[in-house]
């Protein structure tokens, strides 16, 4: 009937539209700036962080969602990230063509020496990480990309 339409495109988009495809209830989290505030869904809520000031005494200075710092802030962001992938890229591309002279075998006594001083015994994992140490040592040719770490 005439009605009911004209009654769903009245209220088609506010909150009294009940139909869930075109408006759809979220939980949010409501985030408060300067100039406005920000509704961020729940199930998106691990983009956000908590901060964390050095004296909580005083209260932050709230940043304004439309306006030219905040737009600053966002370029300044993505220049610095651009910035460190270049960095990291120029890096590893260095670290390819860096040679470097094999670990000579024969000093192989050395470790075994060295490797008796330690006090305890090392785990399956940790003999299986020096054996990869080793084998990258005597056979690459360049240097190693590999970290070690105990507790």
């Amino acid at each position: 009937a005439p009605e009911e339409i004209q009654e769903i495109r009245s209220k088609f988009g506010s909150e009294d539209d009940k139909d869930p495809i075109s408006n759809p209830q979220t939980t949010v989290l409501e985030i408060a700036y300067a100039d406005a505030a920000v509704h961020v869904p729940v199930d998106r809520a691990y983009r956000l962080s908590r901060y964390r000031a050095g004296d909580s005494v005083v209260k932050p200075k709230l940043s304004r969602v439309k306006g030219e710092a905040w737009a600053k802030a966002k370029q300044k962001v993505e220049e610095n990230t651009l910035q460190l992938a270049q960095d990291v890229l120029a890096l590893y591309a260095t670290r390819e063509t860096l040679t470097r002279a094999p670990f000579d075998p024969a000093c192989e006594s050395k470790v075994k020496k060295f490797e008796e001083t330690f006090p305890f015994d090392p785990t399956p994992d940790q003999k299986t990480c020096f054996e990869h140490v080793e084998n990258d040592m005597v056979w690459r040719n360049r240097p190693m990309d590999r970290l070690c770490c105990g507790e």
